[in-house]
């Protein structure tokens, strides 16, 4: 009874560990795009556009510690939301429409440029 309660734990564990590695692994993606996006889009080429490589890499740091603590907070607010697949959906379709927009006129309008598209 010692080896089968033992045997069960281990296989629970070899189907656990995957699927937290892998939440893991799409939390680190999203939060090294975050990132990226700040300190390459915004940092570089509005804040600083001559920042060297060791300032952009303290800037994703920074960013990186602002992140997370703000993704928590967000995530404290799902709580009493039963259905936070729902509430996204809900969300989504409220501002597709203005997106679907806004592409539909840089695609259609004459006078759009390259870099306001």
């Amino acid at each position: 009874m010692t080896q089968f309660s033992a045997f069960r734990i281990t296989r629970t564990g070899e189907f656990l560990s995957p699927l937290l590695l892998s939440l893991s692994h799409r939390v680190q993606v999203i939060i090294n795009s975050a990132s990226n996006i700040i300190s390459l889009d915004i940092w570089q080429i509005h804040l600083k556009p001559l920042a060297i490589e060791g300032e952009m890499v303290k800037t994703r740091r920074i960013s990186w510690s602002v992140i997370i603590p703000i993704a928590a907070l967000v995530a404290s607010f799902f709580k009493g939301i039963n259905q936070v697949f729902q509430f996204i959906q809900e969300y989504s379709g409220l501002i597709s429409h203005g997106i679907i927009a806004i592409f539909v006129l840089g695609i259609f309008w004459k006078n759009t440029t390259a870099k306001a598209a």
